[in-house]
């Protein structure tokens, strides 16, 4: 009996123990509704699903900032905006280098020459670019800070590098690129509209449709202010982010704030899967999941190991910026400014 009760107190102080380490570390995160997924989770590919995997570049140490090549021999500076193809190829809005860089599926990164300078008038030679997109025509659109005006513009380029147009003002911003699931447009917003821009590289025209509205569904009026990031569903419902809490503008051109017990610190981007009913936030550097209206972080800054390392979860370090899902949705690839990175997070 007394070898019995000794190996049952042992139990116990192992289980006592194992309690406290845990709660510390529940203690030590850093996010409230922090919620990784289980580690034993495993995707088809054989790694743990909420794995962050390094795809291209690495944070800076010395030498110069732009460098083309595989994986962690690529060098970035401040990649922000990014477009996924089909075809796993990603073109990226390499920010303080002031060009746009296009990684391959197998992680070969190059360099995107968008304008070609020999042509086009310096005023339109890429400026601190932001966002990029590449429609069906290999049209190329990027928002860039404009050299004449304090605000960013938006332009549009043929696949051969001339100008078909573009627009920009004093008083708002252009911001986001989003590639509308139907059309040949991208999606951008500019103080309170929400722009579909449209390039028709035959004839090299433009057009634009516009949705505009005041304080109809919002808490007041937008003012001076621009959407900071916008998604394009394949329901036909436009989400965007404004002060913190999401919109939605439908079809029938309703609207109204969605999820209204949840509020964003500072998002650069929004994703959904193919049916909107999961969607991915960026939001302060953290990568948020809403599934049926629950909030979970998947990924985020690690206050213990500031060095952008790869790992599962709360393991890693991450500052995403902005957010891509592959089309069998089985994989978030993001801009990491900090790592100064192209990223992904396996998600099944």
């Amino acid at each position: 009996m007394k070898s019995k009760l000794t190996i049952a107190g042992l139990i116990l102080t192992a289980a006592y123990f194992m309690s406290c380490k845990k709660d510390a570390a529940i203690e030590n995160k850093t996010v409230a509704e922090r919620n990784d997924l289980s580690l034993a989770v495993m995707a088809v590919s054989g790694v743990p699903v909420n794995s962050v995997l390094t795809v291209a570049g690495r944070p800076y140490t010395s030498g110069p900032t732009l460098v083309n090549g595989t994986a962690e021999n690529a060098r970035f500076n401040n990649p922000f905006g990014i477009q996924l193809m089909d075809d796993g190829t990603i073109y990226v809005a390499d920010t303080n280098n002031d060009i746009i860089r296009v990684v391959s599926a197998s992680g070969s990164v190059s360099s995107f020459a968008v304008p070609d300078h020999n042509y086009v008038s310096e005023n339109f030679w890429l400026h601190s670019p932001k966002y990029v997109g590449i429609d069906k025509n290999n049209v190329i659109y990027t928002i860039d800070d404009d050299p004449l005006t304090p605000r960013d513009r938006l332009t549009m380029y043929t696949s051969g590098s001339n100008i078909i147009g573009g627009y920009g003002g004093d008083n708002y911003d252009a911001k986001d690129l989003v590639k509308d699931p139907y059309t040949n447009g991208f999606w951008s917003t500019s103080g309170n509209i929400l722009k579909k821009v449209t390039a028709k590289q035959s004839n090299s025209s433009w057009t634009e449709d516009l949705i505009k509205f005041t304080n109809k569904f919002l808490p007041d009026e937008p003012g001076f202010y621009t959407y900071p990031a916008l998604f394009a569903g394949y329901n036909g419902v436009i989400y965007f982010a404004y002060k913190g809490k999401l919109y939605k503008h439908s079809k029938d051109n309703t609207g109204s704030v969605i999820f209204s017990n949840l509020t964003f610190n500072s998002i650069t981007c929004i994703a959904a899967n193919k049916d909107s009913r999961t969607l991915y936030i960026a939001d302060g550097g953290y990568i948020k999941r809403i599934d049926n209206g629950k909030l979970s972080v998947i990924a985020g800054p690690n206050n213990t190991f500031t060095d952008s390392r790869d790992g599962v979860g709360s393991k890693a370090d991450v500052n995403a910026q902005y957010l891509a899902l592959s089309k069998d949705e089985s994989t978030l690839y993001f801009s990491d400014a900090r790592a100064d990175a192209i990223r992904k997070i396996i998600l099944k």
